[in-house]
C-alpha cells in the first residue's frame, strides 16, 4: 500500500503500448513513482496492455477505469492483469 505520508509522482499513459515502449524504459525505478493506464488506452489496448506495462514496470501500476455499471468485474479484470 502506499504511505500517506509521502508523495508520489502519477505518470499517465493514455496513448498506445508503442508510446509505453518508448517512454517507460526511461524512467527511473522508483517506489514513489506510480504509472497509469489511462482510460484512452485501456480501450484501445484492454487487459492485454495493462498485463504488458506491469511486467515491464514491477512497481505501482494505476489502472483508471470509468464505468458506470458492472464496476466490480472492471475492477477484477484490471487486477488480474496487474494494476495495483
Amino acid at each position: 500500500m502506499l504511505d500517506k505520508n509521502q508523495r508520489y509522482l502519477q505518470i499517465a499513459f493514455n496513448y498506445d503500448l508503442g508510446q509505453v515502449a518508448r517512454i517507460l524504459p526511461r524512467i527511473p525505478r522508483s517506489s514513489r513513482i506510480l504509472i497509469e493506464a489511462g482510460t484512452p488506452f485501456i480501450k484501445k489496448e484492454g487487459a492485454h496492455g495493462i498485463r504488458k506495462i506491469a511486467s515491464a514496470w514491477g512497481g505501482h501500476l494505476v489502472a483508471d477505469l470509468k464505468v458506470a455499471d458492472g464496476a466490480e468485474g472492471e475492477v477484477r479484470m484490471a487486477r488480474y492483469a496487474g494494476a495495483t
